[in-house]
């Protein structure tokens, strides 16, 4: 996981258990506040009605004995009316209030939940019930009272308001100061039961604050952890890598960016390390190529040494004794001369385009080239010392065999392999040319019946370890680098070698080359 992914994640997982909490515990407190806030509102609905059913009562007793006075004086009868109409209307009232009153006594009975709660309410329930029979009887009464006086029996209206209507409303008003008192008593209540509600939230809030920021620590913590104990493990493999060890590798057990550094770091350590190696081999080849140009010169120095001397040596006796020698021995000495420099251009030229080969400067330009006529062309090179050896070349290769070659580079190819067949193979030998063409490749193979080569001589040509000299069947001089360039130009022109030899068996070069293009016709 990323780091900014961590943080984010520890971020809103505290968010999130804070609002799981804080609704959790607000929820609660709303339900608690709401039931107290109902059960305050049905008790002040309680007092209210309370207190209107009291009033009412001593309204209605009001009117009854303003009708009783206003009947007896017979002078305004529309007071009568109105009187009258007025007790009708209070009698409603009377009832509608106590309906009120029994649904918000109820109310608080559902909103109670402890037993002295739940007694209070079935007791203030029973007195409403008592209330409403009292009701019934005192509105019996008074309605009871209107006839009476509709009918001018006033004497007897007022005995049945004496001894009736009051003794009830008397008892209706002790029960409505009865619950009066509880539902004042009950306010109060639920007005400090919301009080110490709100005191608790205001504890829970402080706790649950508290917790937050413990918990917003404890992820801090781990996410710090998390990070920073990756990192002093790229430090302590960064000092391992100081001081030298590069086989260390820094695992750790995480995702993300960190890891991705880890991964980072360990492809730096190995590719540190594959470029020190790189580094190491190349100084070994660096080395391994100053002792071969030093091999390579040492023997060129000696070859070129003896040619020369051999010059010198004739120079000399001609110099000195010129007139003294016969035509026969002056020719001789004349050959020699002719021989020993062509050895030394020989040496020269394999020098100069081994040299120009090394330091890059040969150019290669492919093209289609007949196979037959490069071989012909080097086969008339060396016709003239093979035929002082007596040696056969035959040349088997078909019209047909086209290569892609650069045609400089392959030509000084196989005239190193004529020159080291005619070099090698004894006095009348055999060298063959043959070639084999398939639909890519072209196999050039030039065989002769020489002294062959030892095993060693063709490994070392092919890790290019040494540079070995090894004269003629007639002691004819070379430097080595005539194999190096066969090799060498063969796989400059995309093609590879391949020598069969054992010593006094003969030699067999391979050239596996590539074979013409077609050419596109317009």
């Amino acid at each position: 996981m990323k780091i900014w992914e961590r943080i984010i994640l520890g971020f809103i997982s505290v968010i999130i258990i804070m609002i799981v909490v804080d609704v959790s515990a607000l929820m609660n407190n709303i339900e608690i506040i709401n039931r107290v806030d109902d059960l305050e509102s049905s008790k002040r609905i309680e007092l209210t009605q309370s207190n209107k059913v009291a009033y009412i009562i001593q309204r209605i007793k009001s009117n009854l004995r303003e009708l009783f006075l206003e009947i007896e004086s017979d002078e305004r009868p529309h007071e009568i009316a109105y009187a009258k109409e007025e007790v009708k209307i209070h009698i409603s009232d009377l009832q509608s209030s106590l309906k009120i009153l029994h649904n918000a006594t109820n109310t608080g009975y559902l909103l109670s939940e402890e037993e002295d709660e739940l007694a209070g309410e079935q007791e203030e329930l029973a007195i409403i019930d008592s209330l409403n029979v009292l009701t019934f009887d005192f509105v019996a009464g008074v309605n009871e009272i209107l006839d009476m006086l509709g009918k001018n029996e006033t004497d007897a209206a007022e005995d049945i308001f004496e001894h009736n209507i009051e003794p009830v409303s008397r008892r209706m008003q002790d029960l409505i100061s009865i619950l009066v008192v509880d539902a004042e008593e009950e306010v109060v209540w639920a007005i400090n039961q919301l009080n110490l509600k709100v005191d608790k939230t205001i504890k829970l809030g402080i706790y649950l604050t508290t917790l937050s920021i413990l918990l917003s620590l404890a992820i801090g913590f781990y996410i710090s952890k998390s990070i920073s104990k990756p990192l002093y493990k790229l430090i302590s493999g960064t000092r391992e890598i100081g001081q030298g060890n590069l086989e260390v590798e820094v695992t750790l057990d995480t995702k993300g960016e960190l890891q991705l550094l880890a991964n980072s770091f360990n492809d730096m350590v190995r590719e540190l390390k594959a470029r020190i190696e790189a580094i190491d081999k190349l100084n070994e080849e660096l080395e391994e190529s100053n002792q071969t140009k030093d091999k390579y010169f040492s023997i060129i120095a000696h070859d070129l040494k003896n040619p020369f001397n051999v010059i010198l040596g004739f120079t000399d006796l001609l110099v000195e004794n010129y007139k003294d020698f016969d035509e026969e021995k002056r020719q001789r000495i004349i050959r020699e001369l002719n021989k020993s420099s062509k050895v030394i251009y020989d040496l020269l030229e394999n020098l100069l385009t081994w040299s120009r080969s090394q330091s890059g400067k040969i150019e290669l330009y492919p093209e289609n080239l007949s196979l037959i006529s490069i071989i012909n062309n080097s086969v008339n090179s060396y016709s003239g010392v093979a035929k002082q050896k007596q040696i056969t070349i035959l040349n088997n290769i078909s019209e047909e065999v086209n290569i892609y070659a650069d045609e400089f580079t392959i030509t000084v190819a196989i005239n190193n392999i004529l020159n080291n067949a005619v070099k090698f193979t004894p006095d009348k030998g055999l060298i063959v040319i043959s070639a084999i063409k398939s639909r890519d490749i072209a196999e050039l193979r030039i065989k002769d019946t020489g002294i062959g080569m030892k095993s060693e001589i063709i490994e070392n040509l092919f890790r290019s370890k040494k540079v070995t000299s090894t004269p003629g069947t007639r002691r004819e001089q070379g430097t080595g680098l005539g194999l190096i360039l066969i090799k060498d130009f063969t796989e400059k022109n995309k093609g590879s070698l391949s020598i069969i030899s054992e010593p006094e068996k003969g030699t067999e070069f391979r050239l596996l080359l590539p074979a013409a293009k077609p050419v596109l016709q317009s």
